[in-house]
């Protein structure tokens, strides 16, 4: 299974739907619950809601996933912490 973050954004959403089509399992992970239906009627995707600067809501979300695609962009305003994203990418490689 894919892990797709930042799948609420602009490019995470075009990923999500890309991999959908061509029958792709995936976990869309999206910061919030609101934004869950976006992805209603997509075949093969789970998602999940989470907090990549929440460390402790990351747990289900990583449970079987082999990639991040992040679809997420940095900038200064809404940063990740370092920590965060090297904690997913130990999850995802040791799934």
């Amino acid at each position: 299974m894919l892990l797709v973050t930042g799948a609420a954004g602009n490019s995470g959403r075009l990923i999500v739907k890309a991999l959908s089509r061509q029958a792709q399992r995936l976990r869309a992970l999206v910061r919030r619950r609101e934004t869950v239906e976006l992805f209603s009627g997509m075949q093969g995707v789970e998602v999940q809601v989470a907090d990549l600067a929440r460390p402790e809501t990351l747990e289900p979300a990583l449970d079987g996933g082999t990639f991040d695609l992040s679809g997420r962009r940095a900038n200064a305003r809404d940063a990740v912490p370092p920590s965060s994203t090297r904690r997913m990418r130990v999850a995802c490689a040791g799934s």
